[in-house]
């Protein structure tokens, strides 16, 4: 999707990347609604990554319940060369 952004521009987003404690699930369980909010980003064209250091060991899991993509990634540093 292209978005104006002031005093940038036009800006295309064409993925999404999200952590999982906090964003998509609150105490190792995703939140209500938020299955239904990914299938709609989706549905837009959207790419969604799931980043997380998975802490709990159901991150891929969860992903693969979302239907959306699974990185592992411990740390910022990680996340950003992944993103890179």
């Amino acid at each position: 999707m292209i978005y104006q952004v002031v005093g940038v521009g036009e800006v295309e987003l064409t993925t999404l990347v999200l952590d999982l404690n906090g964003t998509l699930a609150v105490k190792g369980k995703v939140v209500e609604g938020v299955n239904k909010r990914l299938k709609k980003l989706r549905n837009l064209g959207f790419r969604i990554i799931l980043f997380s250091g998975d802490q709990r060991g159901n991150a891929r899991v969860l992903a693969n319940q979302l239907n959306i993509e699974f990185q592992s990634a411990k740390n910022a540093d990680e996340k950003e060369r992944y993103i890179l």
